[in-house]
């Protein structure tokens, strides 16, 4: 039997050996399919629409959009493109593509639900994006950042027009310029992205983060600012 053993040991290891390769090559395989669909989608539906996604936040906000904003992203537009090639996305944009589109066709008793909607499906078309900006290599860190702190700015207008007239929250946020990058960082994305996606105004974490936002504006000495009071004063008389 022991003169058996040396062939049985070499069989064995010739075993684990041609497994091993067999799950190394189904790994690498697997990590090539996943990085060809990340480029794939890159391609077809991030690199195609992200720069309008971000323009559209910069110049709708825009302090001085009469005076520098010589040309404006076409939303209408923006979404019919992206809509072709929305079997690209996930689950979360299609749902909110959905909710937005919906009240082209009923009535909204609320009021600026539509916009409240594409508001968060730019939100999570960012939070998409960033996560396949994440995966690729070589990474543009710049562009990263970039898409993060608007998607972060698009989350604080999500709630902000919760509180105000959708017109107001557009005034409102053409005063970002005073959140920090500091301050921004400092937000927890999972937070903001657990707030967007709550439909339910009394939430208090929701409460709490608004008049953070609200604190640091008052810290800055920028005059009258009417837009601020009234969202104080809506918190104060409804939560």
């Amino acid at each position: 039997m022991n003169q058996y053993i040396p062939a049985i040991i070499t069989a064995s290891v010739a075993l684990l050996a041609a497994i091993g390769a067999q799950f190394l090559s189904h790994f690498l395989n697997s990590k090539r399919e996943k990085n060809k669909e990340k480029s794939e989608v890159y391609q077809e539906f991030i690199y195609p629409f992200l720069p309008e996604v971000l323009l559209y936040y910069h110049t709708e906000t825009n302090f001085r959009k009469g005076h520098d904003v010589e040309k404006e992203v076409s939303l209408n537009s923006l979404l019919e493109k992206i809509s072709l090639k929305v079997s690209y996305g996930n689950m979360k944009l299609l749902t909110y593509y959905y909710e937005a589109r919906k009240y082209e066709y009923f009535f909204d008793g609320r009021g600026w639900s539509k916009e409240r909607n594409l508001l968060r499906f730019l939100f999570w078309f960012l939070d998409y994006s960033a996560n396949i900006l994440k995966g690729m290599k070589p990474r543009e860190e710049e562009m990263y950042k970039e898409v993060i702190k608007t998607q972060k700015l698009y989350g604080i207008w999500v709630l902000v027009s919760e509180e105000l007239e959708f017109d107001n929250s557009i005034e409102f946020m053409k005063y970002d310029f005073l959140l920090s990058d500091q301050f921004l960082k400092e937000i927890n994305l999972k937070r903001l992205k657990k707030l967007v996606d709550n439909d339910f105004p009394q939430d208090d974490d929701r409460i709490r983060l608004l008049k953070e936002i609200i604190s640091v504006f008052e810290e800055e000495d920028i005059g009258t600012f009417p837009i601020l009071d009234e969202l104080k004063e809506h918190i104060e008389r409804n939560h």
